[in-house]
């Protein structure tokens, strides 16, 4: 593996880039555009730009790790569904890029980091700054809760996969597929369905 995405979906989240070493090479806020629903506004994904900055990373060296999300009490069902629309612009975007994906749900990679279940978003800040004291720019807004559980979502998916599974390349498939709990690894060319869930 070359590279580890670490992905907060949403209209306000973020894509942190982790290489081999996982060290932490970039932070990009996702792209969104605004969009006319009735007479609400709403931000959505920007599939066209999302693409354009993962291409550097387009293939089946890379591994997105990204945060399963469920209905929350208290949503509507139109955020919901913004959002649902948000995720598969996301998921068309990594599919055609032929990146291959892992999700992980909110508890599963909290857990992980030692955080609890609904432990405040400037605790994940933290943490992102603990890790990568030298990036802590990217940190220091309130509104950087995005970057930094992006950060801490790739971090959670990394530990749960032996570093050696991590080289997609050097391993069989049905080795990378037992580590990644998926009944199968998809093939280089299996069009654009190359989620493991």
């Amino acid at each position: 593996m070359k590279h580890l995405l670490g992905i907060d979906i949403g209209a306000h989240g973020a894509i942190a880039v982790l290489d081999m070493h996982l060290d932490l090479v970039e932070v990009i806020d996702m792209p969104t555009i605004v969009v006319q629903k009735g007479k609400k506004k709403s931000h959505q994904v920007d599939g066209a730009t999302l693409s354009a900055r993962l291409a550097p990373y387009a293939g089946s060296t890379t591994l997105a790790a990204i945060e399963r999300e469920g209905s929350r009490p208290g949503n509507s069902g139109s955020s919901m569904y913004t959002f649902g629309e948000s995720a598969g612009h996301l998921h068309g975007v990594l599919a055609c890029l032929g990146i291959r994906c892992r999700e992980i749900t909110p508890a599963a990679w909290k857990k992980v980091n030692g955080l609890a279940t609904g432990a405040d978003k400037d605790m994940s800040r933290g943490k992102a700054i603990k890790h990568f004291p030298g990036m802590a720019r990217f940190f220091t807004r309130k509104s950087d809760d995005g970057r930094a559980e992006a950060v801490l979502i790739a971090l959670a998916v990394a530990r749960e996969i032996p570093a050696l599974v991590l080289d997609l390349n050097a391993v069989p498939a049905g080795v990378i597929a037992k580590h990644l709990n998926a009944k199968e690894l998809p093939k280089p060319d299996g069009g654009c369905d190359f989620c493991l869930t």
